[in-house]
């Protein structure tokens, strides 16, 4: 079954996305193998309610996709190609960025732990 969308609600998302709040985040860590400091950053928004839904969904398979899959959808475009390869070359950082953008959106892994 083909999924329709109502245009202007679609023209109002892209709208409101565009218009989205875009913030820093970066992560510095020692290269053992090369003996350098790496810091890597990019401008990300703060993921959607759908955006969200669809990372649970699809974390349950594969985790790491789930986190990249989210970061590219919230990226900032002029930031995206950068952050590719940076990702590319030290793949663990998509997962420590994505877990400070969940953080930073109310997630936190000590839900009911004292």
């Amino acid at each position: 079954m083909k999924e329709e969308y109502d245009i202007n609600t679609v023209s109002e998302l892209s709208n409101d996305l565009e218009k989205s709040v875009y913030k820093g985040f970066s992560h510095s860590f020692l290269d053992e193998f090369l003996e350098k400091e790496v810091t890597i950053s990019a401008r990300f928004r703060k993921p959607t309610k759908a955006e969200f839904n669809l990372m649970q969904s699809s974390a349950v398979k594969s985790p790491e996709a789930a986190s990249n899959n989210l970061l590219m959808s919230v990226v900032h475009k002029s930031d995206r190609d950068k952050f590719l390869a940076d990702t590319d070359e030290y793949p663990g950082v998509i997962v420590t960025i994505a877990t400070v953008i969940l953080k930073s959106s109310g997630f936190s892994e000590k839900l009911g732990k004292s």
